[in-house]
């Protein structure tokens, strides 16, 4: 029979001294002609670059990113892949200038002659994940009117749903009036949305795959015979633009807004999205692109230490301990960090659930761990113990008749005897 008593730590998780760490980014330094800009990592939301981040712009055809981001947020794989009829109500049109005429009496989702297209035709049935494909890779304004007819019931509460879950992302700085991005006044966004809308987009792979495909390959349908578009984003065709680092994801024109680009790009598993607005020609703006990847991708890693080798991490009072155990890291705590990308860790000490004294100098008692403001671990190094942490009074007593086999039967017999003593006693008092 063991007679220590069952070990109560006060902590098995402890927090370290310094909480959370920020290291400050030192923003890219860059001449962007575009008049706005921003370049965010599509894992951590972090920014980059930023260039008049929060202004409104105009999107001009990369509304589709969110088009097909609230489509994606609505349906299953599964429905994705059913089948849907061209309403003529979709395929109605009208030019900018009778639709600015008419003072919003005619709504702003009309399609406009010599708009971008897949030659969609009333009554044509086509699958959805077609159009969606259409929409992203070739840029078909029929098709984001086909699809927002069908995934809302019609434009208009398409729109008004696509508008509340924007704002339920966090893009409140974002109204679109038509799920294409043919011009109205009031269809706004800014740099910052929109790269925000495209990392929350990345996150589904059907998405990430149909924005990098070089081309669009529509299936054939009883009006039409297969046919062929190309990816409108030359960073990932062939040619002098081309970037193979790209990996999606939307251009955009209109003479309002000008050219538009929302990019995509991955280099050993770090992907980051651009965004740059309002620029006056393609080579332009795809150069721009490429220049602000590269700045980003060839900055060296920066080493930030949070705990030294030896330092100490952490102290816990245990319930048997005559002395506080002290927890020192066994080795250094570091992540290596890009200096663009603004970085907030959390170290905390967490202790052996099980850990009882007596404690020797050394012994590995835990694990100092690094979290992202994600709450993902990124780093860990051993705990071991500054030094001993004997048994107190009276548990060291106890521990030592337990420890001593020889004299574990004197001093039972002994215990047992003073309470059978006790026992006769308040008896013979009872009695009298």
């Amino acid at each position: 029979m063991n007679l220590v008593f069952t070990l109560a730590t006060a902590l098995s998780i402890g927090l370290l001294h310094f909480c959370w760490a920020p290291l400050h980014a030192q923003e890219l330094q860059l001449e962007m002609a575009g008049e706005a800009v921003v370049l965010m990592n599509a894992k951590t939301g972090q920014i980059l670059f930023q260039k008049k981040a929060h202004e409104p712009a105009y999107p001009a055809s990369t509304t589709k990113i969110a088009t097909a981001l609230y489509t994606l947020s609505q349906l299953s794989q599964e429905e994705l892949n059913r089948w849907v009829v061209v309403d003529a109500q979709a395929m109605k049109s009208a030019s900018e200038g009778e639709k600015m005429a008419s003072k919003d009496r005619l709504p702003a989702y009309l399609l406009e002659p010599g708009g971008s297209s897949l030659g969609l035709q009333p009554g044509e049935t086509v699958l959805l994940k077609d159009l969606l494909a259409g929409m992203l890779i070739s840029s078909g304004n029929d098709a984001s009117n086909v699809i927002a007819q069908s995934v809302g019931g019609s434009i208009p509460q398409f729109l008004e749903g696509l508008n509340r879950y924007l704002k339920e992302i966090g893009c409140y700085n974002t109204y679109f009036l038509n799920p294409h991005g043919l011009h109205h006044p009031r269809h706004v966004t800014t740099a910052w949305d929109l790269a925000w809308m495209s990392k929350k987009a990345m996150e589904y792979p059907q998405f990430r795959d149909w924005v990098k495909q070089p081309r669009f390959v529509f299936t054939k349908t009883e009006k039409r015979a297969s046919f062929v578009k190309l990816q409108t984003n030359r960073l990932m065709r062939p040619g002098p633009l081309y970037y193979p680092k790209a990996i999606g994801i939307k251009t955009g024109y209109h003479r309002r807004a000008k050219k538009t680009l929302v990019a995509a790009a991955e280099q050993e598993e770090r992907v980051l999205i651009a965004v740059l607005l309002h620029y006056e020609d393609s080579q332009t703006i795809f150069r721009d692109a490429i220049r602000l990847f590269e700045a980003a991708f060839q900055q060296p890693k920066v080493r930030k230490t949070y705990l030294q080798k030896g330092q100490l991490a952490s102290s816990v009072e245990l319930l048997q301990g005559s002395v506080p155990l002290q927890g020192i890291a066994q080795e250094p705590l570091f992540i290596d960090v890009y200096p663009a990308e603004e970085t907030s860790c959390a170290c905390w000490a967490v202790f052996f659930p099980e850990l009882q004294p007596p404690i020797r100098q050394g012994q590995v008692i835990g694990e100092a761990r690094l979290l992202s403001a994600e709450k993902e671990v990124v780093a860990k190094v051993p705990l071991v113990a500054r030094g001993e942490v004997p048994l107190k009074w009276p548990y060291s007593w106890a521990h030592r008749i337990s420890a001593n086999s020889t004299l574990y039967p004197i001093w039972t017999g002994i215990v047992w005897g003073l309470l059978f003593s006790l026992c006769l006693l308040s008896a013979w008092r009872w009695y009298l």
